[in-house]
């Protein structure tokens, strides 16, 4: 069985990590708490936060703080998903992008989004917030979820970070052997370094990538230039 340490040792070792902090199960709670509360985003499209409970629900929960060198995830994260559960658009990790490039049966929202015009039909839609599996090369793969910025605010100021041009996610994994350390629910640490290279106005999250690039596609020539009325009745 892995332990605790080398785990924690094997992701402060990635590149791009600044910090690992295993979360008290109270932290976790108001972590949980603040993604369920979050219902609606710019345009009055749904949000539905489903993968921060793929990471809380785990034995163990870590915050790891981290900068512009971590790897963005290479699944599928964000989906546009109409009530009747058929996925109408998704964003885009870059292992994607061409065998997509050229396919006739999506249309290309920005950069990191596509849609799935045929598959729109008379249904509202929400957005869904995915965890996703991150290789830290133990053979225990942890969940990750990008919270949002109302959630890694909390975790910043739970952790006494100054996590200006950085990013906080959310880690959860099964498994790990405890260490004897005790969980605080604050520690205090030196300031972070910044630079997050795509960065959000606030606290350069990625998640503000993210929620704000295909939410920008309102701005497009879509459904009389309103990508809410392109997937709500």
């Amino acid at each position: 069985m892995i332990g605790e340490g080398e785990f924690v040792a094997a992701v402060e070792g990635m590149r791009g990590v600044v910090q690992v902090t295993r979360l008290s199960s109270a932290v976790v709670r108001e972590a949980v708490s603040i993604e369920e509360s979050i219902r609606v985003v710019s345009g009055g499209l749904r949000m539905d936060n489903a993968g921060v409970h793929a990471c809380a629900s785990r034995e163990m929960v870590f915050a790891v703080v981290c900068d512009s060198d971590f790897p963005r995830p290479d699944t599928i994260t964000m989906e546009l998903v109409d009530d009747d559960g058929v996925v109408i658009g998704h964003d885009v990790p870059r292992s994607m992008r061409d065998a997509l490039r050229d396919r006739q049966d999506l249309v290309w929202l920005s950069e990191d989004f596509v849609m799935f015009p045929d598959r729109v039909g008379m249904r509202d839609a929400r957005l869904v917030m995915h965890a996703s599996h991150l290789d830290v090369g133990l053979g225990q793969d942890p969940w990750v979820f990008y919270p949002s910025i109302s959630s890694a605010e909390m975790l910043n100021r739970r952790l006494g970070i100054d996590a200006e041009g950085l990013s906080t996610m959310l880690m959860g994994i099964d498994g790990l052997s405890p260490a004897s350390v005790p969980v605080a629910d604050v520690v205090e640490v030196p300031s972070g370094r910044g630079g997050h290279g795509e960065p959000s106005p606030e606290y350069a999250l990625y998640r503000g990538d993210l929620v704000g690039e295909p939410l920008e596609v309102a701005e497009l020539p879509l459904a009389d230039e309103d990508f809410h009325a392109l997937v709500m009745v």
